[in-house]
């Protein structure tokens, strides 16, 4: 059992990693204003996949040691059913991340992150004058 916890807690951990350099390169470059202004829901989702990570940890930590939280019962859960937490706590994380962030996290270097931030900066911006350029054709045909 404590095997399972170790396999699932480094990805978990890695997967808290990139998503705060990701979000820490944008802050350097000074464009998180503009990302999550035109994506609000990056960065719920990303907050979301790093909670689902830290839940991961928690699992483990209190399969091992018995201690809770205050927030969740003092009482410790069975061996089952926290590897059952912790297995699905662990799936929603990875589902959040295929479904928000299935090709900014392809290359986990400093490099790739970097190029990922600004990748996802210009797909957003791309998008927004593909639709302004849609509605300003759509508004002449209709005048």
């Amino acid at each position: 059992m404590n095997m399972i916890y170790g396999i699932i807690l480094v990805p978990s951990a890695l997967s808290i990693y990139v998503v705060a350099m990701y979000w820490r390169s944008l802050l350097r470059i000074g464009f998180v204003g503009e990302v999550v202004g035109r994506a609000p829901n990056m960065l719920i989702l990303d907050l979301m996949a790093v909670y689902a990570a830290l839940m991961v940890g928690y699992w483990g930590i209190h399969a091992w040691t018995g201690h809770a939280l205050t927030v969740f019962p003092s009482a410790p859960q069975t061996d089952a059913g926290t590897l059952l937490a912790a297995l699905a706590c662990f799936f929603v994380l990875v589902l959040i991340l295929q479904f928000n962030a299935s090709d900014r996290f392809t290359v986990p270097t400093v490099a790739g992150i970097r190029e990922a931030a600004i990748r996802s900066l210009l797909t957003l911006r791309i998008i927004d004058r593909a639709e302004d350029v849609f509605r300003s054709g759509t508004t002449r045909r209709n005048v």
